[in-house]
This record gives structure tokens, C-alpha cells and sequence, in this order.
């Protein structure tokens, strides 16, 4: 089992973006939650970086980075895991 930290991005943007994060440790419960990197002008390249909450944990999630805005590009994505250490 892994804890999702952080997800780094390289990017140029003009607009707001927003990673979002599905579990399904739960059986069927799909788990949501969209994580906002924090507002500024990018019009160079330039890096940033979305904390993820408490509580998310297991073995399978899908990312979803959405943008809005007039224009967007993303250089790097990079997402820093944690293990955990599980109880019996």
C-alpha cells in the first residue's frame, strides 16, 4: 500500500489546473478527490506543486489532470508516493 504526496509539475499555463485522484481500496466505492495547484501566471516554463490530503491510500488510482483556461502545457508530471506499513 502507498500514500500519494505530491504531484510535481514543469508547465506554461494560462488558466487554473487541477489533479484529481480516484481510489477504489473500498471494493466498488469510488473514493474522489481534485487537489488545486495553487494560483499564478505562467507564461515560461516555470515548476509547481499540489500537496494531496490525509486518507488516501491502497494499491490502484487513476490521475486525471484537467486545465482551463486560453492555453496549456505540461512539460513533467511527476508523482511522489509514500509506503505505508500495514497492520495485521
Amino acid at each position: 500500500l502507498v500514500h500519494p504526496l505530491y504531484a510535481y509539475l514543469d508547465y506554461k499555463l494560462d488558466g487554473a489546473l487541477a489533479v484529481t485522484i480516484e481510489q477504489t481500496q473500498r471494493g466498488a466505492v469510488v473514493e474522489r478527490y481534485t487537489y488545486a495547484l495553487p494560483a499564478e501566471a505562467a507564461e515560461v516554463l516555470t515548476n509547481g506543486r499540489t500537496q494531496f490530503g490525509r486518507g488516501l491510500r491502497g494499491r490502484h488510482f487513476t490521475l486525471e489532470v484537467s486545465a482551463v483556461g486560453s492555453s496549456a502545457h505540461i512539460d513533467h508530471l511527476r508523482i511522489l508516493f509514500s509506503p505505508t506499513t500495514r497492520r495485521v
